[in-house]
């Protein structure tokens, strides 16, 4: 069970899935930073100079999971933009998820969910040569994401109502 890279495509299969997972999220960040396209149901990042890579997680003919990187080290962070702040050392040295959902876990295993997650990180770290990446999550799932090797880096208080964590994963 291994990440693919989806490729560029009209109908994007991998925006179409990130909608069905976050169309009910509609909080005022994901409404301003966000293209959502109600008409084909399908959502973007707002910002056109990410360098995005987009990834689909299969098992057998199902789709588990997705994930996208920005590999733009050079411009603003999707997490700066929530608030957090990162040096440029931290930038030129990293990558950011900007975006993780599930669709569905056979068996109800999230662990190989969690392992083929860790193993995209590094092989996007790898392959970059870079150090770490950047993500956010809600305090109620971070203990998974830490089982898997994430630290917590930092937190917030977001939209003045939920607290938010910053997570890396380092290579060192």
């Amino acid at each position: 069970m291994k990440y693919q890279l989806v490729k560029n495509s009209k109908n994007n299969l991998y925006s179409k899935l990130l909608y069905s997972s976050f169309n009910s999220l509609t909080t005022s960040w994901i409404m301003n930073n966000y293209h959502i396209n109600y008409d084909d149901c399908s959502m973007t990042p707002g910002v056109e100079f990410y360098s995005l890579k987009h990834y689909l997680l299969r098992y057998s003919d199902q789709i588990l999971a997705g994930m996208s990187f920005n590999l733009n080290c050079q411009k603003e962070y999707q997490v700066e933009k929530m608030g957090f702040n990162l040096t440029d050392d931290q930038k030129h040295s990293s990558c950011e998820v900007l975006n993780f959902f599930v669709i569905s876990i056979p068996n109800r295993n999230s662990f190989y969910v969690g392992q083929a997650n860790v193993e995209l990180v590094q092989s996007i770290l790898k392959t970059n040569k870079l150090k770490s990446v950047f993500a956010t999550c809600l305090p109620k799932i971070f203990p998974i994401y830490s089982r898997f090797g994430w630290d917590l880096a930092d937190e917030l208080v977001f939209e003045n109502y939920k607290k938010l964590y910053l997570i890396q994963y380092s290579l060192e």
